[in-house]
């Protein structure tokens, strides 16, 4: 059986968002980030990672009341990839690699069981990523043979570029989902239909 860990990026400087944390904003009655980490909890891992900022104690102390080790990433300015590959870093004993926004709350849990089954009978090399009516979207699990690039990656780009290179190896998951497309960057995104934000 192959081994997966799971790593939440939940490091970022929220500077669409304003001056408070966007992770810890109130999201239908709970931190935004409690949304992103239950599903993944509940669904059986070798690992259960988050990357956070050296000066968000209230973050990581979340992550790990919710049951995550946490893990620091120290270049937190220098963008995502900088937390891509501090999580990677702490699991580079696993086959592969689920790397999770922890700005999208509405990802469903049998969507993250879906793209978890998939990989877990593809190929060693393959990238899986859950598509909904034709578009990719979140979480992606990379297969270990991937993780010397994605630890080499900088800026604030996402791992899309190894995906592209490696487009050969991309096993698409069709779901029923369309949270896995929708992350939230600014105040109007918590502002979803039937929801008063609070």
């Amino acid at each position: 059986m192959k081994s997966l860990s799971l790593i939440v990026l939940a490091a970022g400087a929220s500077r669409r968002y304003g001056d408070d944390d966007k992770l810890l904003s109130p999201f239908r009655g709970e931190p935004l980030l409690s949304h992103v980490l239950r599903p993944l909890r509940q669904v059986s891992a070798h690992r259960h990672l988050a990357v956070v900022r050296p000066d968000a104690s209230d973050v990581a102390e979340l992550c790990r009341a919710a049951g995550f080790d946490t893990i620091e990433n120290a270049r937190a300015d220098d963008g995502m990839a900088g937390s891509i590959a501090t999580g990677i870093a702490a699991a580079a004993d696993c086959d592969g690699a689920m790397i999770v926004l922890g700005d999208m709350p509405l990802i469903k849990r049998e969507t993250i069981s879906e793209v978890m089954n998939v990989w877990a009978e593809a190929p060693p090399n393959a990238i899986a990523a859950p598509t909904f009516n034709g578009r990719r979207g979140h979480p992606v699990i990379f297969s270990s043979g991937y993780f010397t690039e994605l630890e080499k990656l900088d800026g604030d780009r996402g791992a899309g570029a190894v995906i592209s290179k490696y487009n050969d190896a991309l096993v698409a998951v069709p779901v029923d989902d369309p949270g896995i497309c929708v992350d939230f960057d600014n105040a109007a995104d918590f502002m979803t239909p039937g929801d008063d934000g609070n």
